[in-house]
């Protein structure tokens, strides 16, 4: 328990920029999911606005929102790809592996 008075403010100050914190999190966690519900242009801006909010606050740290901003374009960028291979082709016959090889020379 705090015993000053000024931590007792620290205190409810704290509780107070908690709460906050937390509703600005929730609020880039919703934009989020619904980006990887349609991952389309429109939402990634929304998601890229959103974060960039809370590093603005110092809620978030500038490099895990360039990893999560980084891993979100990735996925708008194979969508095409993922359409385009949807069709799976043969592999070619293996070739066997070099071990395989000097087994075979020793036999």
């Amino acid at each position: 328990m705090p015993i000053t008075t000024s931590a007792k403010k620290a205190v409810r100050s704290s509780r107070k920029k908690a709460v906050v914190n937390r509703r600005s999190k929730t609020i880039a966690k919703k934009a989020v999911r619904v980006f990887k519900k349609t991952p389309n242009k429109d939402n990634l801006k929304k998601v890229y606005s959103a974060i960039d909010k809370l590093v603005k606050k110092k809620i978030l740290h500038q490099n895990k929102a360039g990893r999560v901003k980084s891993k979100l374009a990735k996925t708008i960028a194979q969508e095409p790809k993922k359409a385009a291979s949807a069709s799976p082709k043969k592999k070619a016959p293996g070739k066997r592996s070099s071990g395989a090889k000097k087994m075979a020379k020793k036999s």
